[in-house]
């Protein structure tokens, strides 16, 4: 908030404030302050309030205000508060203030009124909605999340979930912003966010991913924080319950030997969790044990219910192909025009075969109903997907647009239309059942189309048309189930991007996806229901294609094609005046002579046969490739490949296997052929993603706790595990990394920590002689009181304590 007014009360034991202020001023250009505190401060809590003048403005990141980062006037009643330190008169207090702060001091005060003293009720808010917003709230400088340049990972972090409180606080306009912030900062007043709340973890946990797909500049240890903490927003659904342990609680007069006990029992608290995931661990090593068990059978239900999700988004593929192709071409258009006066229905029946399995074949009967509604032009299908020898599917589904009946002008071609479609999204919903009267899915989906550029007249060529495309987007909550096996209750999120610099050529699809998300209930065919998010999310998804890259890169793969006859017939020693002849070119064979009794191997071997018209049978031949031959056809094979994966894949790939054949009834020779791709990945150009997972786990002896784990490739032989656990009053993050694991002696680094301040970083690494060692240091709330060495190979901390220091194994 740019000149806005800043005024400073003092909070007296009850947490009201004092009638007078102790201190004011107004914010500067960049929305910063420094505030001087008068005589009349007697040493208490100062909260700080920042309330609108007429000359105030805000930097608006919400996308309902228009040009993101503009300037917006405010309503008189639109506030922030925080609650702050001060030593004495006269000192400055420059504490941020933001709707993370502010919620931070209404749940303050909700503690005070529940008996808490203030510096105590101040203390737990602060932990508790940091632990919320993933970043310290007290500590970390608000920057513009336009301009993150020389920003922290921290302060980046906290710019995007600044952002994404804008994006719920302003959704409405800014009339409605002071009643949306009261909301917001009001959600964790009772200490957990809730179905109850206007503002739920799942709309917040939308929010961020929405500013942090337009936010330019976040670095790899910011994009793996908001993803862990995405990720605890999903895994939390209707109940977010941040945690504060008592026994960590420090207060301001709180000794080094306060401090080092305090850090001691937190400590020994992240013993317990290592100790109990190591027999967790232990005992999943044993197919019999109880953990095993549980663990087969969870990951059955996933399994069953991906399965089920991929049958299910096939045939609504199926039914969005007949609902796209009648609005496609102008004879579909017109008739379509007629149907909406006459109310006529359309019918549609169309043979189908499986992509990846040709054996599977099957029908489809579908029939659509369109109406032109207020909102735009609707589809009613029904129908069925039957395949041969297999299941049967019928499905009763509405597809909306909001495309008027004047959008279908004849005139306008196939593109003109797709390019109507992205200006508006367009919904499915409905139920997909077994013919039985059981629905085995229920949908409510939104799909998104974008252009990069507007498509304007007459584009004929599709891949001219998928060139304008950016992304395809798929959003909503999808419900599956199937009578004897797993079901699943949730939301799902899937998006994909058209490639710019593909690495594998015309292998990759036009689309690749770049993030995917899914989180709900999952129920077992025992009953048991758990509840389980996971996230991927590719930051270079345009050029690498991640199925693609799993399917084809540094691995085998077989093709089968078609050559000119005589490109290969070369090869082949065989009666070229034949009539009748074939030939048959394969890899590691030999020829044998019968004449000398000798036989001679090759990694290429040429055999073919002829009718020999002088001697009236047919004859045979066998000759073992060259050198310069063999290149020559291995050349031959990888040139005809550079069609599918480009000259520099071809380039860099080997012929494993060969088998060429060829006869006198064709012009062509088919060729399969195993081909060795490469390793395409560079250290400037490899597949960058983060993968996220989140579950409710039970480890031995311990409480059941929520655990977040967050994988992320950042180089290209490096990354990073950021996991966080929450229980019932405990809550800490663990964090392992390097930048090069394939180096000779790598460096690792350590760090866990917890949102009441207690933090330990270390160092390790191993020299080329073998001799290890750890360096690093443990704070309290930002105070160094510690240091982690290694002493006879054993990990210890040792900390300062006047004229004696005090030992401690880390593990």
């Amino acid at each position: 908030m740019k000149n806005a007014v800043v005024t400073a009360y003092e909070l007296d034991d009850s947490g009201e404030r004092l009638e007078t202020p102790v201190g004011s001023t107004t914010t500067d250009s960049k929305g910063q302050y420094r505030i001087e505190l008068d005589d009349n401060y007697e040493g208490g809590l100062v909260e700080i309030e920042i309330t609108v003048s007429s000359e105030t403005r805000m930097v608006c990141d919400a996308s309902a205000c228009g040009t993101k980062g503009a300037d917006v006037e405010l309503p008189n009643d639109f506030k922030l508060n925080a609650i702050g330190k001060a030593s004495s008169a006269g000192s400055t207090v420059s504490v941020p203030v933001t709707a993370w702060s502010t919620m931070a001091a209404k749940r303050a005060k909700t503690l005070v009124a529940g008996g808490k003293s203030v510096a105590d009720a101040a203390r737990q808010a602060k932990a508790e909605v940091s632990q919320v917003a993933g970043f310290d709230i007290e500590n970390t400088v608000a920057r513009d999340v336009n301009d993150l340049s020389g920003a922290s990972a921290a302060e980046a972090q906290a710019a995007v979930m600044n952002a994404a409180v804008a994006e719920l606080v302003f959704a409405g306009g800014t009339d409605g912003a002071a009643a949306s912030l009261d909301s917001f900062s009001d959600a964790l007043s009772d200490g957990a966010i809730n179905s109850e709340d206007a503002f739920t973890a799942t709309s917040l946990s939308s929010a961020v991913k929405t500013v942090v797909e337009t936010t330019d500049g976040l670095n790899d240890e910011t994009q793996e924080s908001l993803n862990n903490q995405t990720a605890q927003f999903d895994a939390a659904g209707d109940n977010l319950a941040p945690s504060y342990d008592e026994d960590l609680d420090l207060d301001e007069g709180a000794t080094q030997a306060d401090k080092i006990a305090a850090f001691q029992s937190f400590v020994s608290q992240f013993r317990s969790w290592a100790g109990s995931i190591d027999e967790t661990a232990a005992a999943l090593q044993d197919e019999t044990s109880a953990v095993s068990v549980a663990l087969d059978a969870d990951a059955e239900t996933v399994s069953d219910v991906f399965a089920q999700a991929g049958v299910t988004g096939d045939l609504v593929s199926k039914v969005l192909d007949v609902f796209s192709q009648q609005l496609a071409g102008t004879e579909g258009r017109a008739a379509l025009l007629e149907a909406l006066e006459s109310g006529t229905q359309f019918t549609a029946q169309q043979s189908w075969t499986d992509e990846e399995d040709p054996t599977a074949t099957g029908t489809m009967d579908a029939t659509l109903v369109f109406e032109d509604t207020e909102s735009g032009l609707k589809a009613t299908a029904t129908g069925s997907v039957s395949q041969i020898g297999g299941e049967t599917r019928d499905f009763d589904l509405v597809i909306g647009t909001s495309l008027a009946q004047d959008d279908l002008d004849l005139t306008y071609d196939a593109e003109k239309v797709l390019s109507l479609l992205t200006q508006n999204n367009v919904t499915v919903s409905g139920t997909i059942g077994d013919g039985t009267g059981f629905n085995r899915a229920v949908l409510d989906l939104v799909a998104t189309l974008e252009l990069s550029e507007e498509i304007v007249g007459e584009v004929t060529a599709a891949d001219a048309v998928l060139e304008k495309f950016s992304a395809i987007a798929l959003n909503g909550s999808i419900a599956l189930a199937n009578p004897e096996a797993a079901s699943f209750d949730g939301e799902i999120s899937v998006k994909a991007v058209n490639m710019t610099g593909s690495s594998f050529g015309e292998l990759d699809e036009p689309f690749s996806p770049e993030s995917f998300a899914l989180s709900g209930d999952f129920t077992a065919t025992s009953g048991r229901t758990f509840n389980l998010s996971t996230s991927l999310n590719s930051s270079t998804a345009q050029r690498f294609n991640l199925f693609t890259y799993l399917d084809y890169n540094n691995t085998t793969a077989s093709f089968d094609f078609e050559v000119d006859r005589a490109e290969v017939a070369q090869f082949v020693e065989y009666d070229e005046t034949a009539q009748d002849f074939w030939f048959d070119i394969v890899s590691d064979w030999s020829c044998y002579d019968y004449e000398t009794g000798t036989e001679t191997y090759g990694e290429r071997v040429a055999f073919s046969g002829w009718f020999d018209s002088e001697l009236g049978y047919d004859d045979f031949n066998c000759n073992v490739l060259d050198d310069a031959e063999t290149a020559a056809l291995d050349q031959l094979i990888l040139g005809k490949l550079e069609t599918a994966v480009g000259a520099t894949v071809a380039g860099q790939s080997q012929v494993e296997y060969v088998s060429v054949y060829g006869n006198s009834t064709s012009d062509f020779a088919e060729v399969y052929a195993d081909i060795a791709f490469p390793d395409l990945e560079t250290a400037d150009n490899f597949v960058n993603l983060s993968f996220n997972i989140a579950a409710g786990v039970s480890l031995v002896d311990m409480p059941k706790a929520t655990a977040v784990a967050t994988l992320t490739r950042s180089t290209l032989n490096g990354g990073s595990v950021l996991a966080n656990v929450s229980w019932d009053g405990g809550s800490y993050s663990l964090k392992v990394s390097t930048d090069e694991l394939n180096a000779e002696n790598p460096e690792i680094s350590l760090a866990f920590w917890n949102p009441q301040g207690f933090r330990l970083e270390a160092v390790g690494s191993e020299a080329a002689s073998g001799e290890q060692s750890l360096t690093g240091n443990v704070f309290v709330n930002g105070e160094d009181i510690g240091d982690v060495e290694l002493r006879n190979g054993v990990p210890v901390i040792t900390y300062p304590n006047g004229e004696e220091t005090v030992f401690e194994t880390l593990f």
